[in-house]
């Protein structure tokens, strides 16, 4: 019996990401766009072997912008695939619990724009939770509002489900920051691994959003997306990967910086 693997890559992303080029050691059987615009590479392997290695090598150019937006005032379609999409609750993202409602509307009280409010949501999660290291267990907003702590995941649920509650569009990413290695070559992934966050404005696009180090805009040009979205029909649910058959992958990077 084969191996099938399915795996998100890095995309490109309006205002904050290029992918230049990418590379493989073993081409994948198929490249697909999943419905969060991920790229997602497919690599089937007709026989069990004891160590496969899949070299993928991407040249990603990461932008520095400054976000700014004439006009806080946005009109969201509340008919639109994204809206109905990225307003809702789900796993980890508990946006309709009564405790989150409450206090979404309480941080929002005094804002009169959506832009408004995800700054003001975002400065709270940051001036209210206390930063752990990596936790390997997923435990969602409302656990993270309850106990006041928690890694980036939960630093990431917590603001999406704060802006959902009060019908701002939002979504999880998953990927590398940059500001976490110190030399170029291979890290590992506890070492670079990332969590953050997207809101949505109409005629602008998704705008990232980092609760941990309260950045709004992330345009430091040290976050790399490598998945956007909890959840993908190619990947059924998983982060990053999906596999058939007997299989279990080491995931390293090796990283350089470009001058």
């Amino acid at each position: 019996m084969g191996v099938k693997i399915n795996c998100t890559l890095p995309s490109e992303t309006a205002n904050f990401q290029k992918v230049k080029n990418t590379e493989y050691s073993i081409n994948p059987s198929q490249i697909v766009t999943d419905e969060h615009n991920n790229t997602v590479a497919i690599f089937s392997i007709p026989h069990q072997q004891a160590n496969i290695t899949i070299s993928i090598i991407s040249i990603i150019e990461l932008e520095q912008l400054e976000f700014r937006q004439s006009s806080p005032i946005f009109q969201y379609n509340k008919t639109s695939q994204i809206f109905q999409e990225y307003t809702k609750q789900e796993i980890y993202i508990e946006s309709d619990a009564p405790k989150i409602r409450e206090l979404a509307y309480d941080i929002t009280a005094n804002s009169s724009n959506a832009l408004e409010s995800s700054k003001l949501i975002c400065e709270w999660v940051n001036e209210n939770l206390n930063h752990t290291g990596y936790a390997e267990e997923e435990r969602g907003a409302l656990w993270a509002l309850e106990n006041g702590t928690g890694d980036c995941s939960e630093f990431s649920h917590l603001f999406i489900a704060l802006c959902r509650a009060v019908g701002i569009p939002s979504r999880f990413v998953n990927g590398i920051s940059l500001w976490s290695f110190l030399e170029d070559g291979i890290q590992e992934w506890n070492e670079v691994g990332h969590d953050w966050a997207e809101v949505y404005f109409p005629d602008v696009g998704w705008v990232w959003v980092d609760p941990v180090s309260n950045e709004f805009g992330c345009s430091d040009g040290k976050h790399l997306a490598l998945q956007h979205g909890q959840h993908s029909s190619s990947i059924e649910g998983n982060y990053r990967y999906r596999y058939i058959g007997a299989s279990k992958a080491t995931e390293m990077f090796e990283i350089y910086t470009v001058e």
